[in-house]
């Protein structure tokens, strides 16, 4: 059965170009493609909001400046402050720890990729 996600993570070490857009009028394919170079097959998984949220702060440990294996890139969707280190919202709807989430991410960081202890 398929499972449309609320949210999803991206793993920092996928995303490549390091470019910046502001500046130019359209995002490209050929822009896609530098950005995300890996034919990375992502799935849909059921996830509780306290594991979420566990796998968000772990990569985020550590001087800023620092590479942190783990570190994912979050989709709008998810309002998560740094400073708390808690979601604060997930589509515009409070966060509850103890539900379920519907969760997109590649099916190589649930196999153990970049050792995100939480997932």
């Amino acid at each position: 059965q398929f499972y449309a996600a609320e949210c999803a993570l991206l793993p920092g070490g996928g995303v490549r170009a390091n470019k910046d857009y502001t500046n130019q009028e359209c995002y490209t394919f050929y822009d896609l493609k530098q950005d995300f170079p890996f034919d990375t097959a992502y799935t849909v998984v059921k996830m509780p909001g306290h594991v979420l949220e566990s796998a968000i702060t772990f990569g985020r440990v550590g001087a800023p400046q620092e590479e942190a294996r783990g570190f994912f890139h979050l989709c709008s969707a998810i309002d998560y402050d740094s400073k708390s280190k808690k979601i604060r919202s997930i589509q515009n709807q409070s966060f509850h720890p103890q539900r379920e989430y519907k969760v997109a991410m590649p099916r190589n960081v649930l196999e153990g990729m970049d050792d995100n202890q939480p997932v």
